[in-house]
């Protein structure tokens, strides 16, 4: 007997060489059964690897991840207290030069470098206030855009 696939319920048919149905013999059936229970046996061991090998690489893939992580925080934090230091250092010297110049601000006792450094300041900060609000413009015509618009 040879199997053929046809569209029946569970697949399969039996036919004899020249084609025709012929009645399953207990024999053929047990041959069959066999054979499809060592088919879902092999397919069942085969999932499990498949599985086991899917969830062992998504534990590697999970363990790489946070090392990157690590690494790539690790470095923005060297990165970041660098650039503290840096900072700091600038800061420790502009202290300084200003201290060494004694050049600071009569309105809100910031330190300058030069008297024309303080000018720029004070012209940007302190030199033109709304006599209304008492709100402060960098240049003269911000402030006359602030009077105009809100009727100072």
């Amino acid at each position: 007997y040879k199997r053929r696939k046809t569209q029946k319920e569970h697949g399969y048919e039996l036919t004899d060489s020249s084609g025709k149905n012929e009645a399953d013999t207990e024999e053929d059936l047990r041959s069959y059964l066999i054979e499809c229970d060592a088919s879902i046996a092999q397919l069942q061991r085969h999932r499990k690897s498949l599985l086991h090998t899917i969830l062992s690489h998504d534990e590697k893939r999970t363990r790489y991840e946070n090392k990157m992580h690590q690494k790539q925080s690790a470095r923005l934090l060297e990165k970041k207290k660098k650039e503290e230091l840096q900072l700091e250092k600038l800061l420790k010297s502009i202290q300084q030069n200003q201290k060494k110049h004694g050049i600071t601000c009569s309105v809100c006792s910031r330190a300058f470098v030069s008297s024309r450094a303080l000018e720029q300041h004070f012209d940007a900060v302190h030199g033109h206030t709304c006599t209304h609000c008492g709100r402060r413009f960098g240049t003269s015509n911000s402030l006359h855009q602030h009077k105009s618009a809100l009727n100072h």
